[in-house]
């Protein structure tokens, strides 16, 4: 065998191990992962049609008003939780990164313990014609509730901090339009109500002046 020959038979050689490497490391990214989430729903994760952004509070607690619609299906324990306020997040910026570390074994500590009790914050729910796939957080405890497989895992702090960061900006600048508009109405009201009364004024002025 030449030189030449050699140098093929060892370029296709480590490009072969290459290959090899990067299957097993994708195969020990996703390993825990596909076991937490199940085959179907980790590809529903990475590949929804629609991604929907909830934040959260629990039914029986004094801040939950009335008149929200309690989330079907979403019961922990003896808990219900309300939609405080919700968002079509399948395009926003910042969850396609969010979507691909909720399906990485990197991102997750599946020896961790579960340090504190949770209190879900927030949700998000993948759809895709008849599946669903819903996910609870509660970034301060570190940890995601698979709704449909009634399973909890611990997040790394990092991937926790990035979920709360962008499900804040996503559901939070909703609540301060919302806001907005409530004031605009107030501001509006008073607006309309002084007028009324400078109206009133003039009237009763204009009377007694011709009396």
């Amino acid at each position: 065998m030449t030189r030449g020959q050699l140098t093929i038979v060892a370029i296709f050689g480590f490009s072969l191990v290459a290959v090899c490497a990067s299957m097993v490391w994708r195969h020990l990214q996703t390993r825990q992962v596909l076991e937490f989430w199940g085959p179907q729903a980790a590809e529903l994760i990475a590949k929804p049609e629609r991604v929907e952004a909830w934040k959260l509070v629990v039914a029986s607690r004094p801040t939950a008003t009335s008149g929200r619609t309690v989330l079907p299906n979403v019961e922990v324990g003896d808990d219900k939780y309300l939609v405080l306020g919700q968002k079509d997040v399948t395009r926003a910026a910042g969850f396609t990164h969010a979507r691909h570390a909720l399906t990485l074994s990197s991102s997750f500590e599946f020896d961790g313990a579960v340090g504190c009790v949770p209190t879900w914050t927030y949700g998000l729910a993948f759809s895709r014609e008849d599946q669903n796939a819903t996910v609870l957080i509660d970034a301060d405890c570190r940890l995601v509730y698979f709704v449909e497989g009634d399973r909890v895992a611990v997040i790394k702090t990092r991937i926790a901090e990035g979920l709360e960061t962008v499900l804040r900006e996503q559901l939070e600048s909703g609540d301060n339009a919302a806001a907005a508009d409530d004031a605009g109405v107030e501001d509006n009201a008073k607006s309309s109500g002084a007028a009324a009364k400078e109206r009133t004024s003039d009237t009763t002025n204009g009377n007694t002046q011709n009396e």
